[in-house]
């Protein structure tokens, strides 16, 4: 299947803006949901923005419902899985959602991705307007060494197809003027996006926590994360 290049819409230019239910996590608050730009922004976006992820611990509830919309809108295969929920080996033994440690993980759209490096027909390629990891899986041909060489195990292979699959930012629906359907459905606010300088001027710079590896060294992920914070005993 041919990649898409049609010109990015409003949405494409997603950011954090004060508006939604304020949460104390690091310097100032966090908004309950992401809005876009204005549409000249998107329009007049400079080469070279990264879109990202934000996920904030502390808002996560185990619902899953990211994992599942993205499951429907996508129609995974049996076995395949673009998104999970996983919850800290810590925490294993918590009843309640409050007690939990949890991380939404997928495809990180890394600045250097190992799955394109790897991939001895090209069938990923990196959009230069926005940073996302697109894959073409007409030209997969079910090698697996892309899926052995991401660091965060976000590559899926399918039985049926004998292809590799994985998340691509609903970069279809963000043509369309929507967000991705996994930040749509998450119903607290726990998993976002934004262009990732924003971010990280906004939020903060953690990219690791729990078992995930050194961002520094697997290929700079393009995710940020809000950590868990310390309940009071």
């Amino acid at each position: 299947m041919e990649i898409p290049t049609s010109r990015r819409k409003a949405l494409k230019a997603c950011f954090l803006t004060g508006i939604g239910l304020a949460l104390a996590t690091v310097e100032g608050s966090l908004p309950q949901k992401i809005h876009p730009r204005h549409a000249n922004a998107s329009q007049n976006r400079e080469e070279g923005l990264q879109l990202s992820f934000l996920f904030d611990q502390n808002r996560c509830t185990g619902c899953k419902l990211c994992a599942r919309s993205c499951k429907q809108a996508n129609n995974w295969e049996k076995g395949v899985e673009w998104r999970k929920v996983i919850q800290d080996p810590s925490t294993k033994g918590a009843k309640m959602p409050r007690d939990k440690t949890l991380l939404s993980i997928s495809c990180n759209h890394c600045a250097k991705p190992a799955c394109a490096s790897v991939c001895p027909v090209k069938a990923y390629s990196k959009r230069k307007e926005d940073g996302i990891v697109v894959q073409d899986q007409g030209k997969c041909v079910g090698c697996k060494y892309c899926l052995y060489a991401c660091p965060y195990q976000a590559l899926s292979y399918g039985e049926e197809t004998k292809t590799v699959s994985k998340c691509h930012f609903c970069y279809e629906r963000q043509d369309q003027g929507e967000i991705p359907i996994c930040v749509d459905k998450c119903p607290t606010g726990a998993l976002q996006m934004g262009e990732l300088d924003f971010l990280k001027r906004r939020v903060g710079t953690i990219q690791q926590v729990g078992n995930l590896p050194n961002p520094s060294i697997v290929g700079k992920p393009s995710i940020i994360i809000v950590p868990k914070r310390a309940l009071p005993k």
